[in-house]
């Protein structure tokens, strides 16, 4: 179910890319180094994912993820941060804001298939309906592990003692497919089938 392949003790080299694109934290992204909050992002994904069937950021482009980290999480991402990234004048992701320090996205070269994508993604609590307390806590949850700075992001420990893990679900195993459906149904184009 889950490898721990870019697994690596606190003493050892740290790559500056780790984890699969689809669960990677902003801080890798944004090259601000990583440690175990980054661990935590990864598990939001494979949770929301676990729910509902479909990968969360389903990307390949760095600006693109970011934009959808924006649309999901419903701010923008923290400006100590983007301080951070600027502050070191070799730092890559720097490219990925304009001067107002806000996400450079969308810009002239982004594809417009790009901006649909991102335009359609929907936060936590409109992915993951608040219909039960099962589903009010799961949203809580994530939101507390979907932090942008890894800093104020909940640790493991915390996160294991969250009221979501005392809850109890009654379902019969169709709510992935329900969620599924409904996307679908929303993918539609009116007339056209």
């Amino acid at each position: 179910m889950i490898d721990f392949g870019s697994a690596t003790f606190d003493d050892e080299y740290h790559s500056s890319v780790v984890s699969t694109r689809h669960y990677r934290a902003p801080e890798i992204i944004l090259n601000l180094g990583w440690s175990f909050p980054c661990d935590i992002w990864s598990i939001g994904c494979i949770l929301v994912e676990f729910f509902t069937g479909d990968a969360l950021f389903q990307t390949h482009d760095n600006l693109e993820h970011l934009a959808m980290m924006e649309a999901v999480v419903g701010a923008k991402i923290d400006k100590d941060l983007v301080k951070q990234v600027r502050v070191k004048k070799t730092n890559s992701a720097s490219q990925y804001f304009n001067k107002t320090n806000r996400l450079d996205y969308p810009n002239v070269d982004t594809p417009r298939a790009s901006k649909k994508y991102v335009k359609n993604m929907k936060q936590l609590s409109q992915t993951i309906l608040p219909t039960s307390t099962f589903n009010q806590q799961f949203v809580n949850l994530l939101k507390k592990i979907f932090v942008y700075d890894p800093k104020k992001r909940i640790t493991a420990v915390e996160a294991l003692r969250h009221p979501w893990f005392k809850e109890v679900i009654q379902d019969d195993g169709t709510e992935a497919a329900r969620i599924r459906q409904q996307r679908d149904r929303e993918k539609r184009v009116p007339g056209v089938y």
